[in-house]
């Protein structure tokens, strides 16, 4: 199952980096001239239902007021993708078929009316959703409890539209020098730090994580960086040094 995963964010990877803009014949060293020449379509990945993925071309983003339009740079797998995958969907936040993807980096290529603080060209990574900051969770400031939070999905394409809630309160700068495949990242690290944080590990604690996948990596470098000693349970035969000398943790 484990090889199954991977193979399902290769594939996604792959697309998002090499199947899109060759898709039409184009290679990548003509990348830039496709995005010009194509103006009221783009390729995207769509759900139609489990494990029933399909390459299409979609109507080219336009912001509304608020909102803005990043062209995708890089685009990671969450588990979460991996679980609607195989479902065929979410009640919650998806309606097939549907755009897939919700963990990207990218630059500014278009602003709605009304937008502040960015300029076209802005390298950005935006959160998958945004609390409406008025329901009964919200007023008491547990805003992952939400009761109307705002998803957006789409992140498998070139071109992804943020709407103007996640704008105003979850949409973040990239730092100079952090390259986009690391800043695409975000929310998953943000998940792992809140975690660190809530754990309450002191210096000196040893601590067992349950499996060294991309969670698991994170969690064992925020609790070195807290002083804990950290042990992994490994689903996956791997070296033990590699992880040592990076993060300072054994293995069991």
């Amino acid at each position: 199952m484990a090889t199954h995963d991977h193979a399902l964010g290769l594939r996604v990877s792959f697309w998002v980096r090499f199947c899109i803009p060759s898709f039409l014949g184009f290679g990548l060293e003509k990348r830039e001239v496709f995005e010009q020449s194509l103006s009221d379509a783009v390729l995207a990945a769509l759900l139609y239902g489990q494990e029933d993925f399909r390459l299409e071309q979609v109507a080219d983003p336009t912001p509304a007021a608020g909102d803005v339009v990043i062209k995708v740079t890089a685009a990671t797998t969450c588990g979460t993708d991996l679980k609607v995958w195989r479902r065929g969907g979410h009640a919650k936040m998806l309606s097939l078929p549907t755009l897939f993807g919700h963990e990207a980096a990218g630059q500014i290529v278009a602003l709605g009316d009304e937008v502040t603080g960015w300029q076209l060209g802005d390298r950005v990574v935006a959160n998958n959703s945004a609390p409406c900051l008025s329901c009964f969770f919200c007023k008491k400031q547990e805003y992952s409890l939400c009761t109307d939070l705002s998803f957006n999905n789409g992140t498998f394409a070139e071109y992804l539209k943020i709407p103007a809630q996640i704008v105003r309160h979850n949409l973040l700068p990239i730092p100079p020098g952090v390259p986009d495949a690391i800043a695409a990242m975000t929310e998953p690290l943000a998940c792992v730090l809140h975690g660190a944080a809530r754990s309450n590990t002191k210096p000196g604690d040893r601590v067992v994580l349950l499996g060294d996948g991309a969670i698991g990596l994170m969690f064992a470098g925020a609790l070195a960086q807290l002083g804990a000693e950290v042990f992994f349970i490994r689903r996956q035969q791997r070296s033990p040094s590699h992880w040592t000398e990076v993060w300072g943790g054994a293995n069991l």
